[in-house]
């Protein structure tokens, strides 16, 4: 290793942190665990919203793309500074409207009633000929 390398000095500066060290796991999972609930419970927020409010999803999607985009980057100047009175408000605040973000691929997803890939995986080859025939010609339009 070279002379003009800090890895050491990084080394010995990590493990005076709370989360680093050999209870990494045990000390983040409750983090991590919080995020993972609250971008679940955004999700289920967009999709009630557009289940109730179609019209209204799209501008608040906009809106929500633009604040989280902000809030990173707040969020992550207040953790470098080691700020986690204000980090973890604005963490949790960004998981929520990443859920929200992530529910209009979450209901595209639910909403398509054409699923070829699982009949076409689930089925032998025998079947996949019934399944994607073609219709008889008095079905065809003229």
């Amino acid at each position: 290793m070279s002379n003009t390398s800090n890895f050491r000095e990084a080394v010995r500066e990590a493990k005076n942190h709370a989360l680093v060290g050999p209870n990494v796991i045990s000390n983040a999972l409750p983090f991590v665990g919080g995020g993972l609930v609250l971008t679940a419970v955004g999700t289920y927020g967009g999709l009630g919203v557009i289940r109730n409010y179609p019209g209204l999803f799209f501008p608040t999607f906009i809106a929500a793309i633009v604040v989280e985009l902000i809030l990173f980057f707040i969020a992550r100047g207040a953790a470098e500074q080691g700020n986690k009175n204000t980090a973890l408000p604005l963490l949790a605040t960004y998981s929520l409207l990443s859920g929200y973000t992530l529910s209009g691929l979450v209901f595209t997803a639910l909403r398509n009633p054409r699923r070829r890939h699982l009949r076409h995986r689930f089925c032998g080859p025998r079947m996949r000929h019934y399944l994607y025939r073609r219709p008889p010609n008095w079905l065809q339009p003229f």
